[in-house]
This record gives C-alpha cells, sequence and structure tokens, in this order.
C-alpha cells in the first residue's frame, strides 16, 4: 500500500501510531487531539499552565484549541476513538471545554467556552466574583490539540 492511499484510508475518529485521535480538518489541515481530557477542572490560567507543561503520548507541541477548532472536536465528538471521551454532561461547568480564543469584555478578560452537550459557545469570564465578591475562577474541562 502506498503512503498516499494510506492516508486516504485515515478516518476522523482514527488513532494516530503517536497516540492521538485524527479530530477532523480545520482550515484544510489535519487536527488531532488526546485520547481523553486533561484530569480535573481547570481555571483559565491553570488550563494554560497544562497545556504548556504537558507532554502526552511524547509530544511537547499540544495545546488548548482555538475557537474553531474546538467546534471541530465538538462536530466530530461521536466519532470513531473519540466517542465517548468528551464530557457531554452538560453539567454547569465540567460540560463546557475551555479554548485557547479570547474576548474583550468591557474591563474583564473572557475566553470563548464550548458546551460539549448541546455545543453552545460562549464567552466565560476568565475571573469573576461570587455573591460575597470574593474572586471565582471557573472550572471548565480541558482537551488539547497538535
Amino acid at each position: 500500500m502506498s503512503v498516499e492511499s494510506a492516508k486516504k484510508d485515515i478516518q476522523i475518529g482514527d488513532e494516530m501510531e503517536d497516540g492521538t485521535i485524527l479530530a477532523g480538518y480545520y482550515e484544510g489541515k489535519p487536527l488531532y487531539t488526546t485520547q481523553a481530557d486533561a484530569p480535573g477542572g481547570y481555571n483559565y490560567r491553570q488550563a494554560e499552565k497544562y497545556a504548556k507543561n504537558v507532554k502526552a503520548h511524547g509530544l511537547s507541541e499540544l495545546r488548548m484549541p482555538n475557537k474553531g477548532e474546538l467546534n471541530v472536536l465538538y462536530e466530530n465528538r461521536n466519532k470513531g476513538k473519540l466517542k465517548g471521551t468528551f464530557n457531554q454532561t452538560g453539567a454547569e461547568e465540567a460540560g463546557y471545554y475551555w479554548s485557547s480564543s479570547r474576548k474583550d469584555c468591557m474591563e474583564l478578560r473572557d475566553a470563548w467556552a464550548q458546551k460539549f452537550s448541546d455545543g453552545l459557545q460562549t464567552s466565560i469570564c476568565r475571573k469573576s466574583y461570587d455573591w460575597f465578591g470574593l474572586p471565582h475562577r471557573h472550572r471548565l474541562s480541558v482537551r488539547l490539540v497538535r
């Protein structure tokens, strides 16, 4: 089998030799993701730090997806080996995933996130305050891509 025909046989949701999964295509380029979410929930700063320091599957180029890439993950979440690996519960924070895309919102800095139960994309303040005026940092799920 030639390399060209082998590439044609690769489907979204297939596992690659390095352990990542083909999640789809973004702007004409293949997008690969890890087999599972990062463990636990993360505020935005923790998510950035995790992405910067993690070396899953022996890869150091893993990163948080941008808003468009995150939507590719959502659209293909039930294909092949991706099926059942995302939090689709719709839970208030864990059911949302951070993206690396930021949005300016008045004086606060927001980041785009996506809910994997219904695909809702929304901006979430990276730092907000609870009823008592104490800092609250949202703890969302994180999935890395390359």
